[in-house]
């Protein structure tokens, strides 16, 4: 029996789409050990929401020892230059900033019965954040749908991104 979220990011440049599976521990970080996930807006819906139903399976649960190696390694900051590089190069984004200009971030948790879609305020160049009491309000949908349904249910939550 699991007792944590299972998690994943999402975020939106233009046309792409790129989900992060999350490991989930004291912090939330980006799952060193699993590639990010990118899909163009035209692949549909169901092809967004199946991607990102596999990507929450593939979320885990991260002990403090294990989040202690990952920080200390090193290995946190180069994954996300990393995914970042990636973006820039398969997207033809000139720089960093080009490439947060005008991306979109939303946070997609499960506990099993229901899934949670957080859509957040971009703050800064590559900084997002998120207050269920003032809004952007989270989307919640139940756990068993469709992977068509939940892309439509991920695309309306983008809608609500600031």
């Amino acid at each position: 029996m699991k007792n944590f979220n299972q998690s994943v990011v999402i975020f939106k440049s233009g046309n792409i789409y790129c989900v992060i599976v999350q490991a989930v521990g004291m912090i939330t970080i980006g799952e060193p050990n699993e590639d990010p996930q990118f899909i163009f807006s035209n692949e549909g819906d169901e092809v967004l929401g199946e991607k990102v139903l596999r990507a929450l399976t593939l979320s885990r649960e991260l002990s403090h020892q294990d989040l202690q190696i990952i920080v200390n390694s090193g290995k946190l900051n180069e994954y996300d230059e990393q995914r970042n590089l990636i973006m820039m190069e398969k997207f033809g984004y000139a720089n960093k900033r080009a490439l947060y200009r005008n991306m979109k971030c939303c946070w997609v948790s499960t506990d099993g019965e229901t899934i949670e879609i957080l859509p957040s305020h971009h703050k800064s160049m590559d900084r997002y954040t998120a207050r269920k009491d003032s809004g952007p309000h989270p989307v919640i949908v139940p756990a068993r749908l469709t992977g068509r349904d939940l892309g439509v249910a991920i695309r309306d939550a983008f809608l609500l991104c600031t």
